[in-house]
């Protein structure tokens, strides 16, 4: 690939004899300049999906057509130095497969693409490649889908893992799954669950995040204490991969019987190639704490601790 670049002041002058000097017609000459290495910026021939992908000198940014695959390799032809970007525009479902040395993904996951989604690739030399960034379309949702908090009346629960779930706040200020969210996910406790001294599943607050989605998801538990002082602890858990997602600690003092804390934590969470498990996880010091199903104040409806994700 080659560029041209032209002086804007033109020299009137001729050239004298001596051909050995730069003469005032090599300065009005063009100027030929070859990016020996490809040009940056700039959006080059389409890619065709295979195994081994193949961009060329012509750019920095592909489109890559088709779904044949899964995508193992990238190699440019000629090679890529160290440090140079590459950008990846699929228009189909290609799999780009997870290589600890020649193609380092995020999370390191396999990458599932869809239509519109771009993946950005840093050249660490000898065709090793890093992920260094992904940016998700889907041109169904081309906003992001989580559901605004609204004051409506809590429709009933659905149970764990059900689909279609937004939140409202009702009330007396609690969390509640409800209808109308799209893509979402909820959980809420049936019954009032015992603590142990040791992290232990909430009985039932268990989600199942899909692949390739990202999520914003919210944990709200409501406690009654059995011994005073008390502390406890809530967090959300992917025991898919042993990673905690997000976690809070809070003391629950009051002496009265039928008084509760109510605690909140909310985490982020990219799902990568494979299925994920979630689950509202608590401990406690002491094992007569309870973790309420329903509020103190309204004392019916279950809507007192509940687990939800949203796709975002």
């Amino acid at each position: 690939m080659t560029n041209s670049v032209t002086h804007p002041f033109v020299s009137a002058k001729s050239d004298g004899a001596d051909a050995t000097l730069v003469q005032p017609g090599d300065w009005n000459d063009v100027h030929t300049l070859a990016a020996a290495l490809g040009v940056l910026g700039i959006k080059g021939a389409d890619l065709t999906c295979a195994a081994t992908l193949v961009p060329g000198t012509d750019g920095d940014f592909f489109d890559v057509t088709g779904a044949t695959g899964p995508v193992t390799a990238i190699t440019p032809s000629p090679a890529w130095a160290a440090g140079r970007d590459l950008s990846l525009k699929f228009s189909s479902t290609p799999t780009i497969t997870h290589n600890g040395t020649s193609l380092i993904l995020l999370g390191a996951v396999n990458f599932i693409a869809r239509a519109g989604d771009v993946l950005h690739l840093k050249s660490l030399g000898s065709g090793n490649w890093r992920e260094v960034g992904r940016h998700a379309y889907d041109a169904a949702q081309a906003t992001p889908s989580l559901r605004t908090i609204s004051t409506d009346t809590p429709a009933a629960a659905s149970g764990a893992g059900s689909a279609g779930l937004g939140v409202n706040v009702s009330a007396d200020d609690h969390v509640h799954p409800a209808t109308g969210g799209t893509a979402s996910l909820a959980a809420v406790l049936a019954a009032d669950y015992t603590l142990t001294t040791g992290w232990a599943l909430v009985t039932g607050m268990s989600l199942t995040l899909l692949a390739n989605t990202t999520y914003l998801v919210l944990a709200t538990a409501t406690m009654y204490q059995g011994v005073n002082p008390e502390k406890c602890s809530i967090r959300i858990q992917d025991t898919t991969n042993a990673v905690t997602i997000t976690s809070t600690e809070f003391p629950v003092i009051s002496p009265a019987a039928l008084n509760a804390s109510a605690v909140s934590c909310v985490g982020r969470i990219v799902v990568g190639g494979s299925n994920v498990t979630i689950q509202l996880q608590a401990i406690s010091l002491a094992t007569t704490s309870t973790i309420r199903a329903a509020t103190p104040d309204s004392g019916t409806g279950n809507n007192a601790t509940n687990l939800v994700a949203w796709q975002a």
